[in-house]
This record gives structure tokens, C-alpha cells and sequence, in this order.
């Protein structure tokens, strides 16, 4: 599943008033419940951020990071073990149970 998320006063180096504001694409995939093993609902595996956006704080226009560039790893380990991120992960998922 595919869906976009909006972030803001992302700390990019813990700890430090370093922050960004911006989006990202995100994929991620449900994965069925197993009873057998004790996991019992649906739950969300697989995220993955596919593209970073950054916010202007000034009326240039939003900054498309490229994979390569240097801020594009710290936003990315910033965001993906984020407990928003996977909230909204799981928001996203319950719009659409029928993939469930």
C-alpha cells in the first residue's frame, strides 16, 4: 500500500535542535495475522520510504532529495523507526479493510 505523510520537527540528529519539515512517499504492506504464533490482527511490515520532500521555509519552492544526496539517510533512519510513522501506517491500512 501506498500513501503520502506529512512531517514536521523531525529531530534529525537525536538529542539536537536540528529539524526538518516536509513529506514523504511511503509503500508498506500488510501482513495476516498468525495465530499459531501469537500474533493475532493484521500488521503493518515491509516500510519503506520511497521518496523525501523538504519544506521551504521561505518562498522557494519544496526540495526533492535524491537518494544520494546527504540529508536524504538522515531523514530516512529519523522516520522509519518513528512510532507517528508507523501510527499512520496503520490509519492508512484501516481506511481500506478489505485488503485485510
Amino acid at each position: 500500500m501506498k500513501f503520502t505523510y506529512y512531517f514536521d520537527e523531525l529531530e534529525l540528529i537525536k538529542n539536537y535542535a536540528v529539524m526538518a519539515a516536509g513529506e514523504i512517499d511511503v509503500d508498506y504492506n500488510i501482513a495476516a495475522a498468525e495465530p499459531d504464533v501469537g500474533i493475532f490482527e493484521p500488521w503493518i511490515s515491509d516500510i519503506e520510504i520511497t521518496s523525501i520532500v523538504l519544506n521551504s521555509n521561505n518562498k522557494s519552492p519544496p526540495l526533492n532529495l535524491s537518494q544520494d544526496h546527504w540529508l536524504y539517510p538522515l531523514i530516512y533512519d529519523a522516520l522509519i523507526d518513528d512510532e507517528h510513522l508507523l501510527s499512520a501506517c496503520i490509519e492508512d491500512a484501516s481506511q481500506d479493510r478489505s485488503d485485510y
